[in-house]
């Protein structure tokens, strides 16, 4: 019986020694590969794959006969986490340009075991990243929605159909149209939106010389006819419609003046500043200077909220808007606007 155990004891020795004789130099040049990767941190990444790549060469009993290929699969497990709280680390300060590092350090995390993932000391930082970085955008978005927004903008109103119709009412037992002198009469009403959220709308008599050429063209032609026409009616009435007048000539044979003289004598002033007069009797400066308002404003997707004076911002004074290019256009809204001549949808176009 002593013997048998005896035996039993050489013969496990004997086993032991040819399998350590067996390992080839592959295996322990493996093996130490592994041993060098030491604490695995996110710069191991050499190291792991060196040691990676050393075992996948080996043969399948080479593979057997390496004692630490568990502590390669932990460190490859152990460098994903770190190299994903690495990323993380390196987000820093969250702005609205953290966005790539942002969405790196989330795919790297969505890249790993959910056992993984548990063990990331720092995914709670990327949670809060990723809200911090939601709202940075957002307001950068908004940001550059006011942007496209502030400068001044000039709509054209045309008053041309309000002035005919002051103006053919007051001669109506004349039978004179001033829409036979005039169709169109355009003013500016700018709208100016700056950067630190104020607004304001003013009606603007600048750069419409030529306009305002044309209606005095018009108004002094108007106004001829005008006196024309009440003088033949005058002599109608007078029981001389035989002599009643067919044009300025025969009116200054029967006055004994003419056109210029007789607009000094019955206005004191020369017909060219009669028609002036006119003009601003019309009171075209007043109506403009009438389209007016201004306060604050906050730009959304697609609606821009504006108030007057102290108002708070609503969506009971907004506007909905679009942008093509230079032109803004307002097509509806529930903001007042300032003067019953202008009505939606207005179309902007951009000064400067």
């Amino acid at each position: 019986m002593k013997m048998r155990k005896i035996l039993a004891i050489v013969l496990c020795l004997v086993m032991a020694l040819g399998l350590t004789a067996c390992k080839s130099s592959a295996a322990k040049a493996t093996e130490a590969l592994i041993d060098a990767i030491g604490e695995v941190t996110a710069e191991s990444e050499a190291a792991v794959t060196a040691a990676e790549e050393a075992f996948k060469a080996l043969g399948e009993k080479d593979r057997a006969a390496v004692e630490n290929s568990a502590a390669l699969e932990e460190a490859r497990n152990t460098l994903e986490i770190r190299k994903t709280e690495k990323l993380i680390d390196a987000i820093g300060e969250v702005t609205a340009e953290s966005e790539a590092a942002v969405t790196a350090a989330e795919s790297a995390l969505a890249a790993l075991t959910d056992a993984q993932r548990s063990a990331v000391s720092n995914a709670g930082v990327l949670t809060e990243a990723r809200a911090k970085l939601d709202e940075a955008l957002e307001e950068a978005r908004i940001e550059a929605l006011k942007q496209a927004v502030v400068g001044t903008w000039r709509y054209k109103l045309n008053l041309g159909p309000l002035l005919c119709e002051l103006l053919t009412n007051e001669a109506s037992e004349y039978n004179l149209s001033m829409y036979d002198y005039l169709t169109d009469y355009f003013v500016a009403v700018d709208l100016t939106m700056k950067d630190d959220g104020s607004y304001s709308i003013l009606g603007s008599m600048d750069e419409l010389e030529e306009e305002n050429q044309r209606l005095y063209d018009a108004s002094l032609g108007f106004l001829r006819e005008l006196v024309m026409r009440s003088a033949a009616q005058e002599c109608v009435n007078q029981g001389l419609a035989e002599k009643a007048p067919a044009n300025w000539d025969e009116l200054g044979e029967i006055l004994g003046m003419g056109e210029d003289d007789f607009f000094q004598l019955a206005y004191s002033m020369s017909k060219e500043d009669y028609a002036n007069t006119f003009i601003e009797m019309l009171q075209i400066n007043t109506a403009t200077s009438a389209i007016s308002a201004a306060g604050k404003y906050q730009v959304e997707d697609g609606k821009i909220l504006l108030n007057k004076g102290g108002d708070a911002l609503g969506e009971d004074s907004a506007v909905t808007y679009t942008i093509d290019g230079d032109v803004m256009t307002w097509s509806e809204g529930t903001f007042g606007l300032p003067t019953d001549l202008l009505s939606y949808p207005l179309a902007f176009e951009r000064m400067s």
